[in-house]
């Protein structure tokens, strides 16, 4: 960790929050006034190139975006050598407390609320023009001091998706994109490197959902290409066996879209509100989230530790000016992956390999359920005749003595 100041400009640096490849979130306060909030510091070093500052993006993202489910900005600056931004303090990110509830998992009525709230944030984040493009639960928190409304945030790889002569002008698709994301949650069209949409943060927000829900992915853990191989081959029997039955109809509603398609928001709202409903859990609504009931969950100077399986995975990709083209920037030249890389590693005889082994081991867990039913079933009476249970001397029902 590197070297935390005392004071940056008029705030007073209280405690580190995280560290990452842009530079550091701090808890912050004002230094004239002790009894005042607390907030949350982004600092990002100075770069050569505007162009290569993460901040920059999220700033201009959150100037455009406010509101409920969206953090407030309180003051932005820059010295010498930082720029910064302070904004709403949140808890811990959702795969944090996730990790600290039983089963490292949350209910699924839980899931289901949480898809509710961040339906309505990607839709208003949708129609003010910005597409996410690293949609994942460490990337959406609840509010410290309004633990009940659910945040989205960390917009560094944010792309305006509007032409500059005015909103609902969608920019037409790019025949050349650079991978941006983390590729545990992202869509199938982000993994093959195909420009994003506004359905492809969906996509991610159902794959984010099937994790809290269920503790893991499939493919957790994996790289990229064995992840996208198991993405493309699984069933909706595996991967929903452990998920609210709604989760069915929304992916099956995604794909659906198309990267031009404004997504049915309010539809696949309603598919989450129709099984809650249906269970007649409507009270549920109302009531507190698993994090507050737990102060523990909602203290974001504590951390909670990852099993190996769940090291975080790298966010890749490089911030993208307003209205620029990957063309003009030349990212294809400096990232290493394409949509020739991903397209020949799939037709890898490796890979190949490896999807065969994976279906093999379904097989066998199948065949190895079945084969545990029947010998169960080889125990139980025939239909419609008595158990015979050893009592006494006698087997109890029949009225033979036990031998």
């Amino acid at each position: 960790m590197s070297n935390v100041p005392e004071f940056i400009d008029k705030w007073r640096v209280i405690s580190v929050l995280g560290e990452g490849s842009f530079g550091q979130v701090y808890c912050v306060q004002d230094r004239n006034n002790k009894q005042s909030s607390f907030y949350a510091m982004k600092v990002e070093q100075k770069q050569k190139n505007r162009n290569d500052e993460v901040l920059r993006m999220e700033l201009q993202v959150m100037q455009h975006v406010t509101g409920r489910f969206f953090c407030d900005i309180v003051h932005k600056g820059q010295t010498e050598k930082i720029t910064f931004i302070v904004m709403t303090l949140l808890g811990k990110p959702l795969d944090e407390i996730r990790r600290a509830q039983a089963g490292r998992r949350f209910s699924n009525p839980t899931a289901m609320k949480i898809g509710m709230q961040m339906i309505r944030a990607f839709k208003k984040l949708h129609h003010a023009g910005y597409i996410h493009r690293d949609v994942k639960p460490a990337n959406m928190a609840p509010g410290y001091h309004h633990p009940e409304l659910l945040h989205l945030f960390d917009f560094g790889l944010s792309r305006y998706i509007f032409k500059p002569d005015g909103p609902g002008h969608l920019r037409p698709a790019r025949s050349k994109v650079a991978f941006r994301g983390t590729y545990r949650y992202c869509s199938i069209n982000a993994h093959m490197c195909r420009d994003q949409g506004r359905v492809d943060d969906l996509w991610g927000l159902l794959y984010s959902l099937i994790e809290l829900c269920t503790g893991s992915l499939p493919w957790t853990g994996m790289k990229q290409v064995e992840s996208l191989s198991i993405k493309t081959a699984i069933t909706d029997d595996e991967l929903f066996q452990e998920c609210p039955r709604s989760f069915r109809k929304v992916k099956k509603k995604l794909a659906q879209f198309k990267f031009e398609d404004q997504p049915d928001y309010d539809t696949l709202l309603m598919m989450l509100y129709r099984e809650i409903f249906s269970l007649g859990e409507q009270k549920l609504l109302k009531e507190p989230f698993e994090w507050q009931m737990r102060s523990e969950d909602m203290n974001p100077f504590n951390h909670t530790k990852r099993c190996k399986e769940e090291d975080e995975e790298n966010t890749i990709g490089t911030v993208e000016s307003e209205y620029d083209s990957i063309e003009s920037r030349g990212d294809t030249e400096t990232h290493t992956r394409t949509v020739d890389d991903t397209l020949d590693d799939l037709n890898d005889d490796n890979l190949k390999d490896k999807t065969k082994i994976w279906e093999e081991q379904k097989k066998l867990k199948k065949a190895g359920g079945s084969a545990n039913k029947e010998k169960n079933g080889k125990n139980k009476p025939a239909k419609g005749t008595k158990p015979q249970v050893k009592f006494e001397g006698k087997t109890k029902g029949t009225g033979v003595p036990k031998k």
